[in-house]
């Protein structure tokens, strides 16, 4: 239950949605625990359904889906895509700074320490953007 509450409530303010519903299989822990989880993963609704075409929830065991259509998952994707691209070229930017011998032996250290540390943080970013994609793209 904490599972589908957790990863529903990070689905929707990554998108940008507000109340929209969940879609699950029949799973005796979540039709126990609805109004709960409704309200804590901010769900209008919450039914059950054999298959959807919504949004899946892959960091739990039970079948679950977010419903949205597919211009809003398409418009979701493409922001993923453009969040990638962005972060690659940072981490181009940097590696290909922190790689010029010259920036290495004539800039402070603290500078060159502040890119190591900027160039570090931009390849988790663009790890975490690959991830959202490859989840939410399948």
């Amino acid at each position: 239950v904490k599972g589908v509450i957790t990863e529903g409530r990070a689905i929707l303010k990554n998108i940008g949605l507000q109340n929209c519903s969940l879609e699950y299989t029949a799973t005796a822990a979540l039709d126990d625990n609805l109004e709960v989880i409704k309200r804590m993963a901010h769900l209008s609704d919450m039914r059950k359904v054999n298959n959807s075409n919504g949004l899946k929830l892959t960091q739990t065991k039970v079948s679950a889906w977010v419903a949205i259509d597919t211009k809003t998952a398409a418009k979701y994707l493409t922001r993923l895509r453009e969040q990638l691209q962005e972060h690659s070229e940072t981490v181009k930017r940097l590696e290909g700074r922190l790689a010029n011998k010259s920036y290495i032996e004539n800039a402070p250290v603290v500078v060159v320490e502040q890119t190591r540390k900027q160039l570090s943080e931009g390849q988790e970013r663009l790890q975490a953007a690959e991830a959202e994609i490859t989840r939410f793209a399948g």
